[in-house]
């Protein structure tokens, strides 16, 4: 089974960014539910950039360790290992290394001199601003919130 088409300069360096700004984020959280949430998307993202610079089909969730395991079970294993100290020690610094070792021959962390689209991420903000959360959850806060929150700018 052939791979996916491989990725542009442009979506290597928009994946180094992210990890580089979540890396970053990770070294001083503002506290522990920030520290878990940057830990998760920065799986995400590490797992997606791993994936697509390989040129194999990506994964999410469980299919990450499942993807990696098809690939290298000795990959798995070294991915999944500072994740494991991250969350149940807070010890990011495995976390940080494998991403700087993985990234490295792609140009390294990314931060000086990238941009991203506007055009393209701008719209996409702009779309998801627009959305009232009370259409999506009924729970308490919103079902007894009268303000309108699409109103309101963030």
């Amino acid at each position: 089974m052939r791979g996916p088409s491989q990725i542009d300069v442009m979506g290597l360096s928009n994946l180094r960014y992210s990890i580089t700004d979540l890396v970053d984020d990770i070294k001083q959280p503002r506290n522990n539910n920030e520290f878990i949430a940057t830990g998760s998307k920065l799986l995400e993202v590490h797992s997606e950039f791993t994936f697509r610079a390989n040129q194999k089909w990506s994964g999410k969730g469980k299919w990450v360790s499942r993807r990696l395991l098809e690939i290298d079970s000795e990959l798995e294993s070294e991915f999944f290992s500072p994740l494991d100290r991250l969350f149940t020690n807070k010890d990011s610094s495995g976390v940080i290394e494998l991403c700087e070792k993985m990234i490295s021959p792609y140009g390294g962390f990314l931060f000086e001199g990238h941009n991203l689209d506007a055009r393209q991420n701008g719209s996409f903000l702009l779309m998801i601003s627009s959305i009232d959360p009370r259409a999506y959850f009924t729970n308490s806060f919103y079902s007894s919130n009268s303000k309108n929150l699409s109103e309101e700018r963030l």
